[in-house]
Formats: structure tokens, C-alpha cells, sequence
């Protein structure tokens, strides 16, 4: 074997190096999806994001009949979200809906119908240990309503990367 010279032992202790890293970067992708599956839940079970616990209570899909002229299927999400701080803090409304690779957002005209005419989950301040309870509407249609894939995503808020999905279905 031939002496290596200093830059070419620079060389192979980089690029040794460089392949540590990328390893490393892989086992925290790795990490990173596994925390994804953590914060995935089912219908039922409670879930603690940020300052609030969410309950996914129920769920329907049903024609819908609270307005005229409108030939589309709603799905109906009856939720309970509870303050876990010991202080005021904010909420606002932070439901999509998930049917495949396809996203909805809450109709509010809908979700303040089938809340007796006001929408819980708007922007409010909650008191500490205080539960708000009540229906999130989204429109879909009568082709989407056949897929076996509905997960409800519980966002933490406008402005937080912290969110939870909730399989329906």
C-alpha cells in the first residue's frame, strides 16, 4: 500500500465524517415519523395539544337539510375540548377534515345552525377546567362520502405547528 499524503487522510476522515451526519439525519427522520404515529388517535380517546384536550364524542354523515338548495352531504363531528391551564387562555376554531389526500374546512354557517345558532369553537377565552361541547359541520360530496378514510386534524392554533389527527373511520 502507498503512504497517503495529509489532505487525502483530511479527505476520507470528512467524508467518514459526512457519513456519521447523514446517519444521523436519517435516524432523527426516522424519529421524527415515529412521533408522528404517537399523536394519531381514535374516536373516543382523549387527546392533550398545547393547552386544551380534545374529545372526539362522535361523528355522522347525513344529507343535509338545513338549507335550501343545497344537494351535498355534511359531515357532522361532535367534539368536547376542555382548558388544561390554570389561567384564561384563548381558543379559536382548529378542525379540518381529512377524507384521503383531500382537506375541508369547517362550514361555520353549518356549525352555528347545529349549535343552536352559535359556534362554540370560535375565537373565545376559556377559564381554567372550563368544557365547551358542540357539532363541527363540513360540506362533502355524495362521492366522498363513500371512502373509508376520515381522520379529523386538531390544530393547535393559527400561529403553532402543534397538531393531532383523529381517525373517524
Amino acid at each position: 500500500m502507498k503512504n497517503l499524503t495529509k489532505s487525502q487522510i483530511l479527505g476520507w476522515v470528512l467524508l467518514g465524517l459526512l457519513g456519521l451526519l447523514a446517519l444521523a439525519g436519517l435516524r432523527g427522520s426516522l424519529s421524527s415519523d415515529e412521533e408522528a404515529k404517537e399523536n394519531f388517535s381514535n374516536l373516543g380517546d382523549t387527546v392533550l395539544l398545547g393547552n386544551f384536550s380534545y374529545k372526539v364524542n362522535n361523528f355522522e354523515i347525513r344529507n343535509s337539510n338545513d338549507m335550501q338548495d343545497r344537494n351535498d352531504l355534511i359531515v357532522s363531528v361532535d367534539v368536547t375540548s376542555k382548558s388544561e391551564k390554570s389561567e384564561n387562555v384563548s381558543f379559536e376554531e382548529s378542525f379540518v377534515l381529512k377524507i384521503g389526500d383531500k382537506t375541508f374546512e369547517a362550514d361555520s354557517t353549518r356549525s352555528t345552525n347545529a349549535n343552536a345558532g352559535s359556534n362554540p369553537f370560535r375565537y373565545s377565552q376559556l377559564n381554567p377546567d372550563q368544557i365547551i361541547k358542540g357539532f363541527v359541520v363540513f360540506n362533502i360530496s355524495k362521492d366522498q362520502a363513500e371512502s373509508e378514510s376520515f381522520n379529523l386534524l386538531i390544530k393547535e392554533g393559527s400561529f403553532s405547528s402543534g397538531e393531532a389527527t383523529v381517525k373517524l373511520q
